[in-house]
């Protein structure tokens, strides 16, 4: 089964190869604007730096995760569980209820019964957190990203208590892919939006296969969440697994809902 990663695409849709240093400056540095620092501060956060690189406004870590400067200065230290569900420490103010406006850039119409979908999964758990869809201007955005992206979709964590403001998706990534997919990997970015990381964050050969990789096991953001499983499995399908299969569809299980209950 062919795996779609939400970070790196591989042969025209799923891996994006990191590069490695040499002593002339054509050099991992170079070619990612990664520089030692910078890696440095991800690795404190507890982010694998392993195939991050530079974007427009900041930096792409494990995958899908957008993190600004300020980010790598601002997250404070944590000791990360190795549990299955994870929440990061910054999370969504409600204040009794909160609705999200969610907008779509016209250039991404032909996703918009995705997002409608991915929108009706989180309403129709009745969380004190509700996503609503605008024709413009949403507070979160969903926006195409430059066809050179090496993601399927993006997206960042909260801060001072409001969602992460924007989604990118590779919309040449998902092509051919059927709605229940494509609703699966916004459900999943908005789960970032609002404060989940990914259910396999310690091993992502659990949904990626391949050789184990722990996206970060020392410091930052990595919440277990009361009420659910103390590992993670493929067969659970939790809809933040690093990973999901070519034409996958992936709702929230019942851990995912205990999690999502949990918190919102």
């Amino acid at each position: 089964m062919k795996l779609l990663n939400f970070t790196i695409l591989l042969l025209a849709l799923f891996i994006l190869s990191c590069q490695q240093e040499s002593q002339i400056k054509t050099s991992e540095e170079e070619l990612t604007g990664i520089t030692a620092e910078i890696k440095a501060k991800i690795i404190n956060l507890g982010f694998n730096p392993k195939d991050s690189y530079k974007t427009e406004g900041g930096y792409i870590v494990e995958g899908d995760i957008f993190l600004t400067d300020q980010d790598l200065v601002s997250l404070p230290n944590q000791r990360l569980p190795i549990l299955e569900q994870y929440r990061t420490t910054n999370l969504v103010t409600v204040n009794g209820t909160r609705t999200i406006s969610v907008s779509l850039d016209s250039k991404l119409s032909t996703i918009s019964a995705a997002l409608d979908e991915a929108i009706a999964r989180y309403n129709a758990e009745n969380l004190t957190l509700k996503f609503q869809r605008v024709s413009k201007n949403g507070y979160i955005k969903i926006v195409k990203s430059s066809p050179s992206a090496g993601y399927l979709a993006s997206a960042g964590f909260p801060s001072n208590g409001n969602p992460y403001r924007s989604v990118s998706v590779n919309l040449g990534a998902l092509s051919g892919q059927p709605l229940g997919t494509i609703a699966s990997v916004l459900a999943h970015e908005l789960g970032h939006c609002i404060g989940f990381r990914h259910t396999d964050f310690y091993d992502r050969s659990i949904s990626c296969g391949g050789s184990a990789v722990n996206e970060g096991s020392s410091s930052v953001g990595a919440i277990h969440i009361p009420g659910t499983p103390t590992d993670a499995t493929l067969a659970a399908q939790s809809w933040m697994l690093s990973c999901i299969g070519s034409g996958q569809n992936r709702p929230f299980n019942n851990d995912d809902k205990t999690a999502l209950d949990y918190l919102y």
